[in-house]
């Protein structure tokens, strides 16, 4: 039997081979229904592009390297699946790499990904100095952290949303508050967060501690232990901010405590991930606007490797969304 042709799908998807072609090759404004009908119509008829001679041809793989820490993780799992759709959307096929925080990883992800000749590097994890990145001749782009000139940078506003958790707590009725913030080993716009929090609390009068984990440390083992020595060590601490993954840790070691939330301690998380929804009571949290990551995320790659300059900062809005840790 002999193999399904272009011309095959075209009148199987309803379409002319022209509008074919350009979903094969991602050229040109495709609308997603149309795109569907050619690609089930591919389905039906069991045709399969020769993507290796098409990328022979094009110099290109179609294929973008994402390197992540951990995908256990809550969310770094609701990242990669923002970019991933994102990356669909535009034509694009996703490599994973995760580093489970090991700088050796980390390196050969960066190195794999140059030997498969993908197009392009989106930088998510955080273990090796910056200048490791620069030397792959690979277009980048980064997630919440600093690389170097020449590799754009996509995150939140995380000074705006250290401003409206600290606010937050202050105006629920905390007196004394803690925080967690990420190591300051590496270079990122997420200390932003912590500045905020101690620049709102001094400016308001509050005590407050602030507590640095150690750099990759994603494992809920580790999260328990050191919630717990927080917990029980400042008896006196009534408002925590903390990521939306430790706060769904804190909130079980309070429960565990016979502290109520939000009637002895409040709690405001941060990310506005699906798990600040499931939790008892459902979190508080400021929201970072993970879809908008993820596209621009892909949209700045994309004018990175088509050799245009993008902003080396891009910032995206926050936002608070009240829940029951806290009183409102």
């Amino acid at each position: 039997m002999a193999k399904p042709s272009i011309k095959d799908v075209a009148r199987e998807a309803g379409v002319s081979v022209t509008t074919v072609s350009r979903v094969f090759n991602n050229r040109g404004y495709i609308g997603r229904e149309t795109r569907e009908k050619v690609e089930e119509a591919c389905g039906r008829l069991g045709y399969v592009r020769n993507e290796l001679a098409r990328s022979l041809l094009r110099k290109q793989t179609r294929i973008i390297g994402v390197v992540l820490p951990h995908i256990s993780h809550y969310f770094f799992a609701e990242l990669a699946q923002k970019i991933e759709e994102h990356l669909v959307d535009a034509g694009y096929k996703m490599m994973l790499c995760t580093t489970l925080g090991e700088k050796e990883k980390e390196r050969a992800a960066l190195e794999i990904l140059a030997a498969q000749q993908v197009d392009g590097v989106i930088v998510g994890s955080h273990s090796l100095e910056a200048d490791a990145y620069t030397g792959h001749g690979l277009p980048m782009v980064a997630f919440d952290r600093y690389l170097g000139e020449g590799i754009p940078c996509v995150g939140a506003d995380h000074a705006m949303g250290g401003r409206l958790a600290t606010e937050a707590l202050i105006g629920a009725g905390c007196t004394r508050l803690a925080h967690l913030r990420v190591s300051r080993r590496f270079k990122s716009p997420v200390h932003n967060r912590s500045d905020a929090f101690e620049q709102v609390c001094v400016q308001r009068g509050i005590p407050h501690v602030v507590l640095e984990k150690k750099l990759n440390e994603f494992t809920e083992d580790a999260m328990m232990e050191l919630y717990g020595s927080i917990v029980e060590a400042m008896p006196e601490v009534d408002g925590f901010f903390v990521s939306d993954t430790e706060a769904a840790t804190l909130l079980q070691i309070l429960h565990a405590c016979g502290k109520q939330v939000p009637g002895q301690v409040q709690v405001v998380g941060y990310d506005g991930i699906a798990l600040s929804r499931l939790t008892t009571p459902v979190l508080s949290t400021v929201a970072q606007p993970m879809d908008r990551i993820g596209f621009q995320l892909v949209r700045t790659l994309e004018r990175v490797m088509a050799g245009e300059a993008p902003e080396q900062r891009l910032v995206l809005p926050v936002e608070w969304v009240q829940g029951g840790s806290t009183r409102s």
